[in-house]
């Protein structure tokens, strides 16, 4: 307000009145003087503005930053629960094998894996590290479930019943025989069991 007062003393003489001729004058020091302060608000508002929306963008900005950080956690979090899995299956299947060469029949192995403790197992390119420790520890833990496929002689105290030289055998015996051949000729021998 003091520069407008100045602009409209700078018209005034020296009892504190226009004169009539400093009118023309006047009115045109005003209207400069409202025009150059217009420009200088109507920049300031335009300039307030933009600042305005680029504070907005820049939060929004810090908003979809924060959102990518969340997400991207939660995705690095996924994506290492899996890779867990999928080494805890390898572990998994690499202790199927050291069962499976212990000749521990495979109903038993459900409930021996649920006691094997694979966090503490390691493994590379699919294959337990220590595997001949592993087995060792398994064999001896797990011993009682391991099938004997050892054949043995016949008892003399109980000698086999006279069947004409047929050998009786299960089912489950038969089909375990490795030898087509053989196999062939135990499934003729016991045909009954097959139903035939």
């Amino acid at each position: 307000m003091a520069d407008f007062e100045k602009v409209i003393r700078k018209h005034m003489n020296d009892e504190g009145s226009i004169p009539a001729d400093s009118v023309p004058a006047l009115v045109q020091s005003i209207g400069k003087y409202v025009g150059e302060n217009f420009v200088t608000v109507d920049r300031y508002n335009t300039k307030k503005t933009l600042a305005d929306e680029l504070q907005t963008k820049l939060d929004d900005s810090a908003d979809l930053q924060g959102k990518y950080d969340k997400l991207k956690t939660e995705y690095d979090a996924y994506k290492n629960e899996q890779e867990q899995k999928e080494v805890r299956i390898q572990k998994q299947d690499a202790y199927k094998e050291i069962l499976k060469s212990l000749n521990i029949p495979e109903k038993r192995w459900g409930a021996i894996l649920k006691t094997v403790s694979f966090d503490e197992l390691k493994i590379t390119d699919g294959k337990l590290d220590d595997v001949e420790k592993i087995t060792k520890e398994a064999k001896e833990e797990w011993g009682d479930f391991i099938v004997s496929t050892k054949e043995s002689g016949v008892s003399s105290a109980n000698p086999p019943a006279n069947n004409g030289g047929k050998t009786t055998r299960t089912k489950e015996e038969i089909m375990a025989i490795k030898d087509t051949t053989e196999r062939q000729r135990a499934i003729a021998e016991n045909h009954e069991l097959f139903g035939f």
